[in-house]
């Protein structure tokens, strides 16, 4: 199985080109900068549906506020809108027999979204 992973794009996601096609696409947090715009996500959710892969899925991380704090609409909007993409918050799910776990907790730093 091929995986590929990537994070911290900021909003500078259209930047990144994903020739390869992979099986699984893992995007790691910090779609956002400041955190609070939905046109963010919905840019970004829209790219990211279209990348080159069979399964695609993604955790928040501690830029993207959003989520944190919206997050029933978000995942909701989610799936209902973007059926092929897996957004995992302290959730799993099993493809091909192989378990991927996401969270986006992070140990406390400066207030950012999701610290603990």
């Amino acid at each position: 199985m091929k995986i590929g992973c990537f994070s911290d794009t900021h909003t500078m996601h259209d930047g990144i080109r994903i020739d390869q096609w992979c099986d699984v696409l893992i995007f790691a947090g910090d779609l956002m900068n400041s955190g609070y715009s939905e046109e963010d996500i919905t840019r970004f959710l829209g790219w990211f549906s279209v990348q080159p892969s069979k399964h695609k899925i993604f955790i928040a991380g501690n830029h993207d506020r959003l989520f944190e704090n919206d997050r029933v609409h978000i995942t909701q909007r989610i799936r209902q809108e973007y059926p092929s993409l897996t957004y995992l918050e302290n959730s799993e799910v099993v493809i091909d027999g192989i378990k991927f776990y996401g969270s986006p907790i992070t140990p406390y730093f400066l207030d950012w979204a999701f610290n603990v």
